[in-house]
């Protein structure tokens, strides 16, 4: 993800996209958080 001082990396599973606010929700062990598509540097599908 991108970050103005340094770009960060975020491993889960995506449970819910919000298409007409372009976001998607990333959940990993018990915690969550809404991403915004424009944040993304990067993407791999594993």
């Amino acid at each position: 993800m991108f970050d103005p001082f340094e770009n960060t990396t975020i491993r889960g599973f995506v449970t819910s996209i919000h298409t007409h606010s372009r976001e998607f929700k990333l959940q990993w062990a018990e915690e969550w958080k809404w991403i915004n598509v424009d944040d993304l540097v990067e993407v791999y599908i594993v």
